[in-house]
């Protein structure tokens, strides 16, 4: 069903408000603007599958209403992106939110599992895949696209009672509530331009000089990216970007023997490219960002990140979920970097907090401490976690 005209959106928020839970999804565009665009909203329960059309449904507050309502449950599947979205129109984190994508992780089906795979991984359906390059802003839409959209959201009462309840058999549930608590974090929404350059691909090769530079670069692209409402890539491809972090060009000259650089692009932005990169090139040691992988000059720093990493996918596997879903490799390099200066205690990792700082971060530290070991039993040849046998003392016990 498609609804566009106003009073049956306002049954439809009727309908979802007495239910107290509710799944949704939306369909944006992202490609041409800074923030994504709206341009489709579903929304399904048990009884109802629905998607509302926001280029004619043009007031939406109710249906806001119900996304800030900490006592109405949104159930949604890797709902970060369209969080943002919300996040954006009330000016506030949405509240209450169930993801079906993080849910599946703490089962151990995927540490980033996709709708389509999940869907028929739990509830064996398999869905189409035939709409997922529709221009979602064009009208009028076709039935076989409004199916498309349904099917987002036909599915997610299933899964998310499937998945609750094995959450429960598991004893998980406190699990799933401590990752959400992501959605609550007006940081989340509010990305902070100064540590824009850690997600850039290739920042991880620059040297801490280098990564100074590409932390200014980034943070003036996102800025001027929101200030003209143009995606981070129409300002300045990441490419460019951190080889500009690399080379450090001098003049225009520097910047015109570039790939990737448009002429026109120099004569609009070189002058604040360069001031940029000068200002940062002055900078002394103190105030360049930490690395973000281990230095390979460091042979024994990537040793024991590399041991951290076996004994995390054994932990891991043990618990039936993914390592990726435990910790990031940055972690286990901040652990380390963090057991080397003696500061453990001081450091801030969600590795080291709630259930994961309990059932892993907690062996990490000790193994980093010299008080667990890891053998491979010449039987089955697994790893095997021990606490360490003491000087004089018995043999190693098995964890």
């Amino acid at each position: 069903m498609l609804i566009e005209d106003q009073s049956t959106f306002e049954d439809l928020v009727v309908h979802l408000r007495e239910e107290k839970i509710f799944c949704l999804d939306t369909e944006f565009l992202s490609d041409r603007s800074f923030r994504p665009k709206l341009c489709l909203l579903q929304a399904s329960t048990k009884e109802q599958v629905c998607a509302i059309d926001p280029f004619r449904v043009k007031n939406l507050d109710s249906f806001l209403d119900l996304v800030r309502n900490p006592d109405i449950t949104k159930v949604l599947h890797a709902g970060q992106q369209d969080m943002m979205i919300f996040f954006d129109l009330i000016n506030t984190p949405p509240k209450n939110i169930f993801d079906t994508q993080i849910a599946a992780a703490l089962l151990g089906l995927g540490d980033s599992i996709g709708y389509a795979r999940l869907v028929e991984s739990v509830l064996r359906t398999r869905l189409k895949q035939d709409e997922s390059f529709t221009d979602w802003s064009q009208r009028p839409l076709t039935k076989q696209q409004v199916e498309y959209a349904l099917d987002d959201v036909r599915h997610l009462p299933a899964l998310h009672d499937r998945l609750s309840s094995q959450l429960e058999d598991l004893g998980r549930r406190d699990w799933l509530k401590e990752e959400l608590t992501v959605y609550d974090d007006v940081n989340f929404y509010r990305r902070d331009p100064d540590t824009a350059y850690r997600r850039l691909r290739g920042a991880d090769k620059l040297q801490r000089a280098n990564l100074a530079v590409l932390q200014r670069l980034a943070k003036w692209r996102e800025e001027e990216a929101q200030r003209r409402d143009r995606p981070r890539s129409w300002i300045m491809p990441d490419g460019p970007l951190v080889e500009l972090a690399r080379r450090k060009p001098k003049n225009v000259g520097d910047l015109k023997s570039m790939r990737g650089l448009h002429p026109r692009f120099i004569k609009r932005n070189g002058d604040q490219l360069l001031r940029v990169i000068a200002e940062s090139s002055q900078l002394g040691p103190e105030s360049y960002p930490p690395p973000l992988t281990p230095s390979p000059k460091d042979p024994d720093l990537a040793a024991r990140v590399g041991l951290l990493e076996v004994l995390l996918k054994k932990l891991a596997a043990d618990l039936k979920i993914g390592a990726d879903t435990v910790a990031t490799r940055s972690q286990l390099y901040q652990l380390v970097r963090a057991s080397i200066d003696g500061q453990i205690e001081q450091l801030d990792l969600p590795l080291l907090s709630g259930w994961r700082g309990k059932l892993v971060g907690q062996k990490l530290a000790e193994f980093l401490e010299g008080r667990l070991c890891l053998t491979i039993d010449r039987k089955t040849g697994d790893v095997v976690v021990h606490l360490h046998e003491e000087e004089g003392g018995s043999a190693p016990k098995d964890l």
